[in-house]
């Protein structure tokens, strides 16, 4: 028989700095930390993301201030 695994708690307190392998952002009382060992170069937009259109797909990245020929 597979239980369900009680969730997962941690507790430390709020931090502020921002290491570089880190993002730190507040999510209502509680702040969630982002660890990346860098980025992913994913090439052209299109032929990453199928299913929308390339010229949406263009102004979405440029509207949300991201490089349009090229994903990292």
């Amino acid at each position: 028989m597979i239980g369900v695994a009680p969730p997962a708690t941690a507790r430390a307190p709020m931090q502020t700095s921002q290491p570089g392998y880190f993002y730190r952002f507040p999510l209502g009382k509680f702040q969630a930390t982002v660890v990346s060992d860098g980025p992913l170069p994913l090439g052209k937009p299109a032929d990453t993301m199928k299913g929308v259109a390339e010229a949406d797909l263009t102004k979405s990245l440029a509207d949300n201030f991201l490089p349009t020929d090229s994903i990292v």
